[in-house]
């Protein structure tokens, strides 16, 4: 935990007229300005890292909620949000407290939410329009989310949802917030308000994206589990537009099936929910025509087995289907904790099927994971969005920008390999041969076309296991495999072009291949040796590099390769052109071992190309090197075989070579300057003599 210490605190108060003799009269409210400086924060983790380079952009989208915002900087939100690769939308959710005006009720004795006072405070709507037009100038689309839910404490009587006793919806959270009847004319208004005022904070050109939040008459969860369907104003209003009355007894419970004479009632609450839900979508759109509609809905609210009145109490089909509303957003967070996924599809048929979306009028909500001690829901939220991507939504959203900030979940689909109830998982490896041809080959049975690279079944690889020990020791993979593939030829193996080779090896779901790829080793081919029909190849990694000497120790000979930077010297001025004139040396029975030949045009000192290199250019060996082991009267010797067949009129490169001792420097590259090694240090023999 870290402390914070405020060292000081100026509160400049502009006086209200105040009756101090009168103790029932408030003080009102008073424009004031409270400036906070010198604060420092102390104790563990005082100084908090932040990682600078950012997440690449993927396409799961943010939602935030004020309640949990405010309290940050608008600047540091969208900062964080953009570099961990969130863009194009944001869902603000305007719910329970810390927006709304308030004013002294003293019929209730308490401060309740004025609709006749600007339905935004000043200090949230300062704080608003500061972020909404830095999420603007970030690219981001903001959809404005209102539900009917107000802090218990600031919502008037009226307002309320109650169940049979009067008891006040009540939701889990703490402090408990209510949520305000769909039968309430003032209470709709005022979310009417809420809705308007926020349009009126975006920048000039945004777009208008508003969504009507989670409506439902209240179930009673985390307390009585009765409907709360009972309160004054509905009851009253169900009588005038019906002549009736709610039938007796009142529903306790919306547990198991209710009494037939219920239906009617539910019914005509379901459609007062339905009603509600239209009239503040009209409403809106008759003051902004373009804007864009959306419904927030959370299906446990609808689908409970254990409560099948839901159904007919919060599912106003008629009033929800599609055209009803543009975008359709889904949320089922209560299953997805649970790891539920059956009802997951569930909800998937609802909205598609009996409610008719289509996909691009669909989006998804995954999440949430409330407590830190429970980050194990994330793994649920990660394959909630797999199982919503195979839906086709035109947007997957992740809520919500506290809890991943909070816990550190990273938006990646590489997971989403290890979600399917069946293995879709094949392992790849891509070779860039030092030729630079470019293989691919694969577990699956068929090829897999992946960025560009065709990968072709090659079920005679076999790799050995994969492992890393933490100190960074040599941790090598062999290759294992028939030499069976047409593009693997023997030629190519002796030709030495995968000595060297860069491979990756990688894991996709051969199902989705959008699915980015998880790499699991990097690195190159080390040695490939041959038996018979089969080779070994060893991939090295990073590690091995580790593991090479990285400083000078003392030396006789030079300890730096010829023409490199250390060296100086020209390649250029030490490198011929020449052509092959022999490959035997013409004598009875010999032929050719791709290894010795003849060049005429070379007319260097005997030993001059020793040690040195060669690059063919043009035969069969084109763009291939070799190092030369000797050279004299025109015969080069190269070390090893150049695996394809040398034949007269094949021209090459080739440049001198150094044995790395310093009279060779002096003599033939006049580079003594440069000359790396100690040749007069005494040696072991020296240093070990004594006198006899």
């Amino acid at each position: 935990m870290w402390a914070g210490r405020i060292d000081e605190l100026f509160i400049s108060l502009v006086p209200a007229s105040y009756a101090p003799d009168s103790p029932d009269t408030q003080i009102g409210e008073s424009p004031a300005t409270v400036t906070l400086s010198n604060i420092s924060v102390t104790g563990p983790n005082a100084h908090l890292p932040m990682e600078m380079t950012g997440v690449a952009a993927h396409d799961v989208r943010m939602t935030d909620g004020f309640d949990n915002a405010y309290p940050l900087s608008p600047e540091r939100i969208v900062s964080q949000v953009h570099r961990l690769g969130y863009r194009d939308w944001y869902v603000l959710y305007m719910g329970v407290s810390k927006f709304h005006s308030l004013s002294w009720d003293p019929g209730e004795a308490r401060y309740v939410v004025d609709p006749l006072k600007p339905a935004l405070n000043f200090a949230a709507a300062a704080w608003l329009e500061d972020f909404f037009a830095r999420l603007h100038t970030a690219g981001f689309r903001i959809i404005l989310s209102v539900s009917f839910e107000i802090l218990t404490a600031w919502m008037p009587f009226a307002w309320m949802q109650r169940d049979h006793t009067s008891n006040p919806a009540q939701t889990g959270w703490q402090p408990s917030s209510s949520l305000i009847a769909p039968t309430n004319a003032d209470g709709l208004a005022y979310l009417r308000g809420v809705f308007l005022a926020l349009i009126d904070l975006l920048p000039a050109g945004a777009e208008v994206h508003f969504q009507v939040g989670e409506p439902w008459w209240w179930d009673g969860s985390f307390g009585s589990r009765a409907p709360h369907i009972y309160d004054f104003g509905t009851l009253t209003k169900y009588n005038d537009e019906t002549g009736l009355f709610a039938p007796t007894p009142w529903l306790e419970t919306v547990a198991g099936q209710p009494d037939p004479i219920h239906d009617h009632y539910l019914a005509w609450c379901r459609d007062q929910l339905g009603n509600a839900t239209a009239w503040l979508v009209d409403q809106v759109k008759a003051a902004h025509p373009d804007a864009t509609s959306y419904l927030l809905i959370f299906t446990p609210q609808i689908l409970r087995d254990d409560a099948p009145m839901l159904w007919r109490l919060n599912f106003p089909q008629a009033a929800w289907s599609y055209p009803a509303f543009d975008v359709l957003q889904l949320e089922d967070y209560d299953w997805v904790m649970a790891g539920d996924f059956a009802k997951n599809a569930l909800s998937w048929k609802l909205v598609k099927e009996v409610m008719g979306y289509p996909p691009e009028a669909l989006h998804y909500f995954s999440g949430f994971t409330l407590r830190p001690e429970q980050t194990w829901i994330w793994q649920h939220s990660d394959e909630a969005l797999w199982l919503a991507r195979a839906q086709a939504p035109a947007e997957v959203f992740i809520w919500s920008r506290e809890q991943v900030g909070r816990d550190g979940w990273m938006a990646d689909r590489q997971w989403e390999k290890i979600y399917p109830r069946l293995t879709r998982l094949a392992t790849c490896w891509r070779i860039q041969r030092t030729d630079g041809q470019v293989e691919g080959y694969t577990t699956h049975d068929r090829p897999l076309t992946i960025d560009g690279t065709v990968y072709d079944p090659a079920t005679g690889f076999s790799p050995s296991q994969l492992s890393g020990d933490a100190d960074m020791s040599v941790a090598d993979v062999e290759l294992l495999g028939a030499v069976s593939s047409d593009s693997i030829s023997d030629e190519a193996l002796i030709a030495g072009v995968y000595d060297h080779a860069e491979v990756v090896l990688f894991v996709v779901d051969w199902g989705d291949l959008s699915t980015p790829a998880t790499i699991i080793r990097r690195g190159w081919i080390g040695r490939v040796s041959q038996a018979g029909n089969r080779f070994n190849a060893e991939l090295r990694g990073i590690a091995q590099k580790i593991q090479a000497p990285i400083i000078d120790s003392y030396s006789a000979e030079c300890r730096v390769d010829l023409y490199s930077r250390p060296c100086g010297v020209n390649r250029a001025a030490h490198t011929m052109s020449a052509a092959v004139t022999a490959v035997t040396d013409g004598s009875l029975g010999a032929s050719a071992d791709m290894r010795t030949f003849t060049a005429a045009a070379l007319t260097r000192p005997d030993g001059y190309f020793d040690y040195g290199h060669l690059e063919w250019t043009s035969g069969a060996n084109t763009g291939r090197r070799a190092d030369v082991r000797s050279f004299a009267g025109g015969v080069v010797e190269l070390w090893e075989s150049a695996g394809l067949p040398i034949a007269v009129g094949d021209s090459f490169d080739i440049s001198a070579g150094c044995d790395k001792r310093i009279g060779t420097c002096i003599a033939k590259f006049d580079n003594v300057l440069n000359f790396r090694g100690e040749p007069h240090v005494p040696g072991s023999d020296f240093l070990l003599g004594y006198a006899s």
